[in-house]
């Protein structure tokens, strides 16, 4: 594993810098960074960097010759879609990638050409990926019986022109469904309503939840047996709240690129004197012994970036060792939770995990496996 070359395009950027550094934390030294401006990156840590503009089909050959995996950390996802995939596959590399979700996935998944012979891996970032282990992690802690799975994601941070334009297009590519729920075993429109102005446990102060149903969340009711899951993005501040319910429900609105800058400076007045965090709340009803049975799980970061980006690395350690098939996957689905949320919690990616049981006991070990 130690000489497999692994690729990273867009180092530069935030998921990209953060990204190197955790490689180099799991001892992945043997890097081939790609970036549009190359002489202007510096890095801490010894590395191959060269010249890349990833719409230029002779630069993308270059980049993933050679290459045992490519890593796309650049954007927005939509530009990019399975260009780089593609070019990664035909020099036999595999391929992570913490963006493209459903619509990447359904790309490589759907192609009649694609190579099984290799892998790729999508959705190794936040939201969708560490939102997708969590519970299925949870599940597994005593639980005989999943029932009732209810989420509140409060994701506070700084965005990037590319992960704002990625970000606003989630709320209008079949990502998932606004006010939408999952029960009975089918997305049922229109179940929920946005909650204003309320006191969650958690959270300082009072914040606004709008309910969601990714496809992500999807998954988790399927493969989790669940009878209803209740999705919510928390909003702790105004002025992204206000923002994108006028730009989902103005027939007006300005194009992406402008939308995209509404929203970064939206997020600027928000953290407008406050530090970036993330809080990820699970509560997840079912039965154990025949007995109703809750458990509530909690984990807090500082920054979404370092937290893709963790997700990704250990996406690429698994990958080297051969721990993942030839194929499509989304990375919740492949990764081991707990051996991948040992080695978050070590990374200091997650600043805090901590379970509560229906008692109101608090406890944790990620024991699962180490890393």
């Amino acid at each position: 594993m130690a000489g497999d070359l692994v690729g990273v395009i867009g180092g530069r950027g935030a998921v990209g810098r953060a990204h190197i550094r955790r490689l180099h934390d799991l001892g992945i030294q043997h890097l081939r960074i790609g970036t549009r401006h190359a002489e202007e990156m510096s890095l801490e840590q010894p590395a191959e960097v060269v010249g890349l503009d990833i719409n230029n089909s002779r630069d993308l050959d270059r980049f993933c010759s050679g290459c045992r995996v490519v890593v796309n950390c650049a954007g927005p996802s939509y530009r990019i879609l399975d260009r780089a995939a593609r070019v990664a596959f035909a020099s036999g590399a595999d391929y992570i990638d913490p963006g493209g979700d459903e619509a990447l996935f359904a790309l490589l998944a759907g192609s009649a050409g694609a190579p099984l012979q290799h892998c790729a891996v999508v959705s190794t970032g936040m939201m969708p990926g560490f939102t997708g282990l969590l519970p299925r992690w949870l599940a597994r802690q005593g639980f005989d019986r999943n029932k009732r799975l209810t989420a509140y994601i409060c994701a506070r941070d700084y965005f990037t022109p590319a992960a704002a334009v990625d970000y606003l297009l989630s709320f209008r590519s079949g990502y998932g469904e606004p006010l939408a729920a999952w029960r009975g075993g089918a997305r049922v429109t229109r179940a929920l309503q946005p909650l204003t102005g309320i006191k969650l446990p958690f959270f300082l102060g009072c914040v606004n939840a709008y309910p969601y149903l990714t496809k992500e969340a999807e998954r988790l009711a399927l493969s989790l047996r669940l009878d209803e899951v209740r999705w919510y993005t928390v909003f702790d501040g105004e002025q992204m709240w206000k923002t994108l319910a006028r730009l989902q429900h103005d027939p007006g609105a300005p194009g992406d690129a402008v939308a995209a800058q509404e929203l970064l400076r939206a997020a600027e007045m928000d953290l407008f004197g406050r530090a970036p965090y993330q809080i990820f709340l699970f509560r997840l009803e079912g039965e154990r012994d025949a007995q109703p049975f809750t458990q509530t799980l909690v984990a807090r970061a500082n920054s979404t970036y370092e937290l893709t980006a963790a997700i990704t690395a250990i996406t690429v350690s698994a990958v080297l060792k051969a721990e993942i098939p030839p194929g499509v996957h989304f990375a919740a689905d492949v990764l081991d939770t707990g051996v991948a949320l040992n080695y978050l919690r070590n990374s200091a990616a997650v600043t805090s995990l901590e379970l509560i049981d229906s008692t109101g006991k608090s406890d944790i070990e990620v024991d699962e496996g180490k890393f």
